[in-house]
């Protein structure tokens, strides 16, 4: 390869520069090519924060268990424990009962459910979304993650527009009143 000092061209009268070499570069690349790598890795990346999450879940309800054992309540619930499926781990994992009173009671079939559960336990109290996401992940009937409480607040956002339930005010929620219509 030809070197050039400072102050001297080639033949052609131009010195080639990193700039002129990447662009050159650049212009050979194949842009289908590339979308196709970027589509794997997308679809590769869903995957494994899936896995994450799986694995995060199933160490969540490990530790549930753990502590459970630990404070004397696991032996007695074991009998009476249902057993419920999390489509974030991957086999039959049972659902702690926590339901306020420490006895075993099914989780609800849908966050519709799960919702309706928890304001229905207080139904003058105003819940922020953050309090109901903490109290439904201890009962095991929400993961423990971003895309949980996001799916959760969507949830609860379209049961408040719909009048299933009340927003008193924005960011808490609440059984509608006796009457079924919300306060103003």
């Amino acid at each position: 390869m030809a070197r050039y000092h400072i102050g001297t061209q080639p033949k052609g009268g131009r010195v080639a520069t990193d700039i002129d070499r990447w662009i050159e570069a650049v212009e050979a690349l194949d842009e289908q090519e590339i979308e196709r790598e970027l589509e794997d890795l997308q679809r590769e990346a869903r995957r494994l924060t899936s896995e994450i999450h799986k694995r995060q879940d199933a160490l969540e309800v490990k530790r549930r268990w753990a502590r459970q054992r630990e404070s004397g309540e696991g032996a007695a619930l074991r009998e009476t424990m249902p057993y419920t499926h999390n489509p974030f781990v991957t086999s039959q994992t049972p659902t702690l009962p926590l339901d306020g009173n420490g006895s075993a009671a099914a989780a609800p079939k849908s966050r519709r459910e799960a919702v309706l559960a928890l304001l229905g336990e207080k139904p003058d109290h105003a819940w922020k979304l953050a309090e109901m996401r903490a109290a439904m992940v201890q009962r095991g009937w929400l993961a423990a993650d971003d895309s949980a409480a996001h799916a959760l607040g969507v949830v609860v956002s379209k049961m408040a527009r719909s009048g299933e339930i009340a927003r008193p005010q924005t960011g808490y929620y609440q059984l509608l009143p006796a009457n079924g219509r919300a306060a103003p």
